[in-house]
């Protein structure tokens, strides 16, 4: 059995709740129970966690027990996820990130990172355990329909310094009507009209997903691709994976508009299927200014969500898992039935 461990009682923010989300999904396509970070802890945390300096030199067994663990960020030390039967998907893997990948992944059969640079850049360093996966969407948010729209662009999350500029310009020099979402004062996540102020706090994600679904246009960028911003290309050392907001806006017929890069991430993802890659003001300021045709949108975006669906992700886990762990009969059930 192949078990989805959480951390979902210790962390409920806004921007975890994606990755529960997936956890989620998981956990029902390989019908599967969740099991919570505390009660692995229990099982292995004296022999490994505390012990981790003895680790490089003890190579870690296998306990029996398959686990898919999700990371935001690459793990800092040996832990109850170093196990070779546990499959880590590090969400975030950057430049900096790499030497950690390679050190505290070692003892894992198979690992999947969000960033095909950092696969490509591992495999060259001869770690051979791991394999691009990029973020989805879940089903759950499949549309029949296009909503009625009523904001003409949405903002929202970290985005390109440039853009941003072009948001301020748009603002102040349309009519157009625009929503930003960003924290306040007190930490919430709060969004906010130029039409009619204050809309509310957003901590729930459908929240925002509903948002989205009356925007036209969704602001996209990338992490470590804007020059402007020293403190992210040092964050990220250039790194520019696909983010969940390509997806987000896409599931909700909203097309995404902004600066993102040309490498094998974007390309793998056929990201330009769904998004508008602006180079000027005075583009995106047009872009914006005309209605998308939703007729051709509905159809373009439905073949584009179609390869990133949770369950795809899913689906490329087990393939890869299987020829890992050709014991687990479960997995071969689960290919067989797909």
């Amino acid at each position: 059995m192949v078990r989805i461990v959480s951390n979902r009682e210790r962390i409920k923010t806004v921007s975890w709740q994606i990755v529960h989300e997936w956890e989620e999904d998981f956990a029902e396509g390989l019908q599967s129970e969740m099991i919570f970070q505390c009660e692995e802890k229990k099982n292995l945390i004296e022999k490994i966690r505390y012990h981790h300096a003895f680790v490089k030199y003890i190579p870690l067994v296998k306990t029996g027990n398959t686990r898919i663990v999700f990371h935001m960020t690459a793990p800092y030390e040996f832990n109850w996820f170093s196990s070779p039967d546990y499959i880590p998907v590090i969400i975030d893997a950057w430049k900096q990130d790499l030497e950690r990948i390679q050190q505290f992944c070692m003892y894992n059969k198979i690992v999947f990172l969000g960033s095909q640079e950092a696969v490509s850049e591992l495999r060259k360093r001869n770690m051979e355990n791991v394999h691009y996966l990029p973020v989805s969407i879940s089903k759950r948010y499949k549309r029949t329909y296009v909503p009625d729209k009523d904001i003409d662009l949405i903002m929202f999350g970290r985005n390109h310094l440039v853009l941003n500029k072009w948001v301020d310009q748009l603002e102040k020099n349309t009519s157009l009507h625009v929503v930003r979402c960003r924290q306040d004062n007190t930490g919430d996540f709060c969004a906010w009209s130029n039409k009619t102020g204050f809309l509310g706090v957003i901590n729930q994600r459908i929240e925002l997903m509903n948002l989205i679904g009356r925007s036209h246009y969704t602001t996209v960028s990338s992490a470590g691709n804007d020059l402007e911003n020293e403190f992210d290309l040092q964050r990220t050392g250039g790194y520019s994976p696909v983010t969940p907001r390509f997806f987000e806006a896409a599931v909700n017929y909203s097309v995404g508009i902004g600066i993102f890069p040309n490498n094998d991430d974007y390309n793998i993802c056929n990201i330009k299927m769904a998004s508008i890659n602006i180079n000027t003001y005075e583009e995106f300021k047009d872009r914006i200014s005309e209605k998308p045709d939703y007729n051709k949108v509905k159809s373009v975006f439905d073949l584009f969500l179609e390869q990133h669906w949770t369950e795809q992700r899913l689906a490329e886990i087990v393939r890869q898992a299987y020829a890992i762990f050709p014991e687990q009969d479960f997995l071969f059930n689960i290919i067989n039935k797909k």
